[in-house]
């Protein structure tokens, strides 16, 4: 498998974290995580899935835009 954000190649699939909104491969490093052992672990105990920056950057600012978008209606 290939790291689409450095490029690295070669991995091995414990070694890397695919996003699962836009399916971006990323390698350890890249994805932020100290181990792919412990990635797991922690989605496992959270039932949670993985999303890479760029999709969590988007949901923050969509996240931000309704909730300023409600305080607005609010006050008017």
């Amino acid at each position: 498998m290939e790291c689409n954000k450095c490029s690295a190649s070669n991995l091995q699939s414990a070694d890397v974290a695919v996003c699962d909104k836009c399916d971006m491969r990323m390698c350890t490093p890249c994805s932020g995580s100290p181990s792919m052992e412990m990635r797991d672990a922690v989605l496992q105990m959270r039932n949670m899935t993985f999303w890479c920056v760029e999709c969590l950057k988007v949901l923050a600012q969509n996240y931000v835009y309704k909730k300023t978008m409600d305080i607005i209606d609010l006050k008017l």
